[in-house]
């Protein structure tokens, strides 16, 4: 079966019209004859060089075959399209007169024919294949979580990456919509699914988190060959939404703005591949700069005490003065974001010039070294734009209020009196005080009477320094011997950090919170973690496929797989029940494929007299 190129006829400036035919040839007797299978237009999108790789396709498609080769997108959808058609029109893969098989044949009743049972599979096996390669079953039964129990870990984890919910609603999802029971073996388990044994496996998990986290990160360095260099640290917090009566919620001060709520805190450190190298759970107030102590010791206990040490990228909030000199006492290498007020730009062009992923321009300057270390004077034209996009947005809602303030003082029933002038408006400075200084406000007062008749503001020198300012910051290091690209580039990858948790909370389900003892929280928070371990792991072999997706839309792609069950009778009675996955679509098979699954029909089937 190939595709060829017929010239049919010309167009008006005279040139050649080819028409695109699918064509099977067959031996009639000592003779090859050509029949025309299907007629695919005269702008057929698929280049020529790819026609031979979607027939090679198509014919492994309609005999049953997985393809013997990993295909690209357009290839495999040109290739479905092709099957599709050919069995719309009754087309056998017999006609092609290749036995791959023995075909299995039964006289059957199509009335009796049924679909029953279907559950989503495509993404719980792209999860399992991650779990699989991590090593994950092997790490628990060395931690005598044996057979039945690893099994229902696996389940747990593969239920937060791909429906994070409740134990509740994850025991529900586990029985009723998903196939990951079955591929593990735990189907017609009632009591594995329950409730109360999510919650025992849980806590048994966050009984041996030191070394399931130690055991990953190991298993992970050496499947990709990851390299002992950097370590980005950070906390977030996560709001929380039961009693307060433990240990770790506490109210502090929440990234999210949900003052309402106690916090729990999240400590996370990733290794410069992105891979979480350790976390612990902290309680909601504590205090981000004495964390570091404790998370580097964690971190050399997962790594182990002969390995080389890491350079510490940290944020401002973390990169105190006594964090600094503790890390150069112990012998690590830090970049960190300079906490001291910053410098006047200096003079005279930057000594680099950057271009970042997002098409920013970057400029730096190399600072004077202090104390045996290097400063940077950097300026991000991206956070520049943000800084402004931010300052501007309040600056403008703080005038619509003062403007608003003194509009209301000649309405009746609007506040008028000047001192409740005066406290309104120390309410505005308190809420937008990151603007309120570049501003010099004045109310005056009636000269007869309690009220205020104008409130006026006018723009204070600081308005028009903080635009200079904005974008520009001071990097620090411990590499004196770095250029200024080596030192941003790594900086920059801090983001990653970031990201992950962006990916943990809206993807993985690490908020909110509703559990109630100590240990129910930190085990949720901690299979959070451990399902990004195999998220991280299944994007980056993606990304090595140029298939760059996050994870939200991996999971909506691989909806469309399913297992469905089909039964119907033969002529004699016997019930035949046919178990199967569907075929995946094209995307669907491209991202398995780089994921490292096969994309092949996974069937069993039975026959029984009933």
């Amino acid at each position: 079966m190939y595709i060829k190129a017929t010239r049919t006829h010309t167009d008006k400036d005279g040139q050649p019209i080819r028409s695109h035919r699918l064509v099977l040839a067959q031996r009639v007797g000592d003779k090859v004859r050509h029949r025309t299978l299907l007629n695919l237009g005269t702008d057929y999108p698929v280049p020529r060089e790819k026609w031979k790789a979607v027939t090679d396709l198509a014919e492994a498609l309609l005999h049953g075959r997985p393809p013997l080769f990993e295909g690209e997108v357009d290839v495999q959808a040109a290739a479905e399209d092709i099957v599709a058609k050919l069995r719309a029109r009754g087309f056998r893969a017999e006609a092609m007169q290749e036995q791959a098989r023995k075909p299995d044949i039964a006289t059957v009743d199509l009335d009796t024919l049924e679909h029953e049972n279907p559950r989503t599979v495509g993404c719980e096996r792209l999860c399992l294949k991650a779990l699989d390669d991590l090593g994950f079953a092997d790490i628990l039964h060395g931690l005598d979580i044996k057979g039945r129990d690893g099994r229902i870990a696996s389940a747990l984890i593969v239920a937060r990456m791909v429906h994070p919910a409740s134990e509740r609603d994850t025991s529900r999802w586990l029985r009723h919509d998903s196939a990951a029971a079955e591929l593990l073996g735990l189907e017609g388990d009632r009591k594995a699914l329950r409730r109360k044994t999510l919650y025992r496996i849980g806590d048994l998990l966050w009984r041996h988190r030191a070394a399931i986290q130690r055991e990953l990160f190991n298993r992970e360095r050496a499947l990709l060959d990851l390299p002992e260099t950097i370590a980005f640290y950070d906390l977030t917090n996560v709001h929380y939404h039961g009693h307060t009566g433990g240990e770790l919620p506490r109210f502090g001060r929440s990234k999210q703005k949900r003052d309402d709520c106690p916090l729990i805190t999240l400590a996370l450190a990733l290794d410069g591949a992105g891979f979480p190298r350790s976390c612990e759970i902290l309680p909601g107030n504590v205090s981000e700069p004495g964390t570091l102590h404790d998370a580097l010791a964690r971190l050399e206990a997962v790594c182990g005490g002969t390995a080389p040490k890491p350079t510490v990228v940290m944020d401002a909030g973390i990169a105190t003065e006594e964090n600094i000199v503790w890390l150069g006492e112990q012998g690590y290498d830090w970049i960190a974001v300079s906490r001291s007020a910053r410098p006047p730009l200096p003079e005279g062009g930057p000594e680099a010039l950057l271009i970042t992923s997002a098409r920013h321009e970057v400029r730096a300057w190399r600072l004077a070294s202090e104390d045996g270390e290097a400063r940077l004077y950097v300026v991000s034209e991206g956070k520049k734009k943000a800084e402004n996009a931010i300052i501007g947005l309040r600056r403008n809602r703080f005038e619509a209020a003062l403007e608003k303030l003194h509009g209301g003082l000649p309405v009746k029933g609007r506040l008028k009196r000047y001192d409740r002038v005066l406290e309104s408006i120390g309410r505005l400075k308190q809420r937008f005080s990151a603007v309120a200084r570049h501003y010099e406000i004045t109310v005056e007062k009636a000269k007869t009477g309690p009220n205020a008749t104008a409130v006026r503001f006018k723009r204070r020198p600081q308005y028009d320094e903080a635009d200079e300012g904005a974008g520009a910051y001071v990097l620090r290091t411990s590499h004196i011997d770095w250029d200024i690209e080596t030192v941003l580039r790594t900086y920059w990858r801090i983001t990653d950090i970031e990201a992950t948790f962006r990916s943990l909370k809206s993807e993985l389900g690490l908020r909110p919170i509703w559990h109630q003892l100590d240990r129910r929280i930190a085990a949720h928070l901690l299979i959070a973690v451990l399902a990004y371990h195999a998220v991280h792991l299944i994007r980056t072999r993606l990304a090595a496929r140029d298939i760059h997706k996050c994870w939200a839309s991996i999971r909506e792609s691989m909806r469309t797989w399913v297992r469905i069950t089909t039964r119907l009778r033969q002529s004699d009675g016997t019930l035949i029940v046919n178990r199967q996955d569907t075929r995946p679509a094209a995307e669907v098979a491209a991202i398995s494929s780089a994921a490292g699954v096969d994309p092949a029909i996974h069937r069993t089937r039975t026959r029984v007299m009933n």
